[in-house]
C-alpha cells in the first residue's frame, strides 16, 4: 500500500511541479497547444492500452499463482498490442495529414503516448508487486520532470517536453517487462492469442473510449472553436482537478485485484472490502472537492501563474468533479467490473460520454471553457447515476450484501 501510494504520489504531484513551469513559460498559447498535442497522443495510447489497467490486471490477479496461467495472460496481451501498435502507427499518420502545422508536437506526443500504453504496469498491479511498481515508474518520472525543468525554457522548446516524457516512459516499460518477463516467462506472441484477448477485453476497451468522450475529447472540441489561450484555461483547470482525483488512486488500485480475487470464493467477502474502499475514497474525495471549491483562485495563481485567471472559474465549477468519480470509481471499477458486468457498466459510461458530446456541442461555441466544464460534470453525475440504477435493478448492489 505504501509503495503504490508513492506511486500515485507521483503521479500526481510531478505533473503539479512541471505544470506551472510550462504554463509561464510556454505562455497561454504555447501551452494551449501542447495540450492539445497530448489530448492527441492521449487518443493513441487508449488505443494501445486497450484497457487492459482493468482488464488484464483482473486476469492476472484472478490467475493466482500459476506461472503457466500468468504467462498465457502476458503472451495474449504483449500480442495485441503489437497488432494495436500497428494500427496506430497508421493513425499518427492520418493525424499528421488532418492538424499539419502542429505535425511535429503531435507526433511527438504519439511516441510517447505509445511508450506510456506498452508500460506492464497492468501486471504488477494485478500480482500486487507494488513495490516494484514503485520502482519502476518514479524514477523515470523524476528524470523526465528534472530535465524538463531545466531545459524547456521559451515556447520554442515545447517539443523538449514531449521528448523527456517519451523517453520516460520508454524507461519504464523496458524495465516492466524485464520483470514480467522473469516472473511469468517471456511472451509467446500469437495471432489467435492476440485476437482472443482482444475479443474478451472488448468490453472494457470500450468504456476507456466511452471514459475519453468526456476526458480527453473535451480539449480537443474546444480546440475546435477556442482560442488555444482559452484551451489552456480549460486545460490548466481540468489538470489541477485530475491531479488531485489521483490521490485516491493508491486506495482503488490497492483493492482492485484484491475484490477480484475474492469474488472466486463469493461475493460477501468482496462486499466486505468494497465497502472498506468506499469509505476511505468518498471521505478523500469529498475533502479534494471542498479544497478544490474554497482554494481555487490561490490554486490556479500558484500552479498556472498569470494569464490563466480564467481557469479559478472553471475550477470552481468542476470542484464536484473528485467526488462523482470517487463514487463511480467504487461502484464501477470496484464492483461491475469484478463482477463481469464490463457490458452493463461500458454501456453506462458510453451513454454520458455521448451526453457530453452533445451538450458540448450545444454549449462549448457560446459557453466556450465554462460549457465544456458544464458538460464534464452532466458526464460524471450521469456515469455515477447509472452506476446505481443498474445495479440497484439487478439486486447487485453491494450496500445489499450481509456483511461478514
Amino acid at each position: 500500500m505504501l509503495s503504490l501510494g508513492c506511486v500515485q504520489l507521483s503521479a500526481a504531484a510531478l505533473p503539479l511541479m512541471v505544470v506551472p513551469h510550462l504554463a509561464r513559460v510556454l505562455g497561454p498559447a504555447g501551452w494551449g497547444a501542447l495540450a492539445s498535442a497530448e489530448a492527441a497522443g492521449r487518443c493513441l495510447s487508449l488505443l494501445v492500452e486497450y484497457g487492459f489497467q482493468l482488464s488484464a490486471t483482473r486476469d492476472v490477479a484472478q490467475a493466482g499463482a500459476s506461472r503457466m496461467n500468468r504467462r498465457r495472460v502476458v503472451s495474449g496481451v504483449g500480442s495485441a498490442q503489437l497488432g494495436l501498435l500497428a494500427a496506430g502507427g497508421i493513425l499518427a499518420l492520418l493525424a499528421g495529414r488532418i492538424w499539419p502545422a502542429a505535425a511535429p508536437l503531435i507526433a511527438l506526443a504519439l511516441v510517447w503516448a505509445a511508450c506510456q500504453s506498452l508500460s506492464p504496469s497492468w501486471y504488477l498491479q494485478g500480482v500486487e508487486r507494488m513495490g516494484v511498481m514503485a520502482w519502476v515508474e518514479i524514477p523515470p518520472r523524476i528524470a523526465a520532470a528534472l530535465a524538463i525543468l531545466w531545459f524547456v525554457r521559451t515556447p520554442a522548446d515545447a517539443w523538449l517536453a514531449l521528448s523527456f516524457q517519451a523517453l520516460a516512459a520508454a524507461a519504464t516499460a523496458l524495465a516492466g517487462w524485464t520483470f514480467v518477463a522473469r516472473d511469468a516467462g517471456l511472451p509467446q506472441f500469437s495471432l489467435d492469442a492476440g485476437w482472443r484477448v482482444l475479443a474478451g477485453g472488448a468490453p472494457v476497451f470500450l468504456f476507456r473510449g466511452a471514459v475519453s468522450l468526456y476526458t480527453t475529447a473535451n480539449v480537443l472540441l474546444l480546440g475546435l472553436f477556442a482560442a488555444p489561450a482559452i484551451v489552456a484555461q480549460f486545460a490548466g483547470a481540468e489538470k489541477i482537478v485530475r491531479a488531485a482525483i489521483s490521490l485516491t488512486g493508491p486506495v482503488s488500485q490497492a483493492f482492485y485485484p484484491r475484490i477480484n480475487r475474492l469474488m472466486r470464493t463469493g461475493g460477501r467477502g468482496a462486499a466486505n472490502e468494497l465497502r472498506a474502499s468506499a469509505l476511505s475514497m468518498l471521505a478523500l474525495g469529498a475533502a479534494i472537492g471542498a479544497g478544490v471549491l474554497l482554494c481555487a483562485a490561490p490554486l490556479v495563481r500558484i500552479v498556472l501563474g498569470p494569464g490563466y485567471e480564467g481557469s479559478a472559474s472553471l475550477l470552481r465549477l468542476l470542484a464536484v468533479v473528485p467526488l462523482l468519480v470517487v463514487a463511480s470509481n467504487v461502484l464501477g471499477i470496484q464492483w461491475m467490473l469484478p463482477l463481469r458486468m464490463d457490458r452493463e457498466f461500458t454501456g453506462i459510461v458510453l451513454a454520458a460520454g455521448l451526453l457530453n458530446l452533445t451538450m458540448a456541442a450545444l454549449l462549448g461555441p457560446r459557453g466556450q471553457a465554462a460549457g465544456m466544464a458544464v458538460s464534464l460534470v452532466a458526464a460524471e453525475t450521469a456515469v455515477t447515476l447509472g452506476c446505481v440504477l443498474t445495479l440497484s435493478s439487478r439486486g447487485l448492489a453491494p450496500w445489499r450484501v450481509a456483511p461478514v
